[in-house]
């Protein structure tokens, strides 16, 4: 069997772009410059990558955080991969906050 054929291989959340059965892809990656201290939104679900390794002496320091749009869909979505997590590592107590924009374009955060 070719390279080309072999499914692409998913462990947990993550896909590693691979070269060769990718290369359509890799050849339309562009490389978005990003200032240290900026904030940065996308979908996730959209092919991505950071840097495979810090050659500097200083740490980078990176939150990631994944935002769906707020439709029944996600929310259905979010309960079934994230609550049962939540309640295995004992954060009965934690909550969640969500911020949706309602048909005004207006943010409205509530406790869920």
């Amino acid at each position: 069997s070719s390279l080309s054929s072999r499914p692409s291989l998913c462990l947990g959340e993550y896909t590693h772009m691979r070269p060769v059965e990718d290369a359509a892809i890799m050849k339309r990656v562009q490389h978005v410059p990003i200032p240290a201290k900026s904030v940065v939104f996308w979908d996730y679900r959209l092919p991505h990558a950071n840097s495979y390794r810090n050659d500097s002496h200083q740490p980078r320091a990176v939150v990631y955080c994944s935002f769906l749009p707020d439709i029944p869909l996600n929310r259905n979505y979010v309960t079934q991969q994230q609550y049962p997590n939540y309640q295995q590592r004992n954060f009965n107590n934690t909550t969640t906050t969500t911020t949706t924009t309602n048909n005004n374009n207006n943010n409205v955060a509530h406790d869920d």
